[in-house]
């Protein structure tokens, strides 16, 4: 057979996180949702000047997305671990 080549599954270098997580996240969330998601996140910090440091909100951002997954009735175990 003929490998395949899946750009989804590869590190760019200009990417701006890497997300590690198990199956209770991945099991109601696409890999581009969560993305979406994380970027939602991350905009409304740029769109308001009062909100907390961006460094803090990064470090929330896996409890974000564990609650999200949570919220979507995930019925498997949550672990996110992103990487910035």
């Amino acid at each position: 057979g003929e490998d395949q080549n899946d750009d989804d599954d590869k590190i760019i270098i200009n990417d701006e996180f890497l997300i590690l997580a198990t199956d209770g996240l991945w099991d109601v969330m696409s890999s581009q949702e969560v993305v979406d998601f994380i970027n939602q996140k991350m905009d409304a910090f740029d769109d308001n000047p009062d909100a907390s440091d961006k460094a803090t909100l990064q470090d929330k951002m896996a409890n974000f997305l564990v609650s999200e997954a949570l919220r979507r009735g995930t019925m498997d175990n949550v672990t996110v671990v992103i990487v910035w």
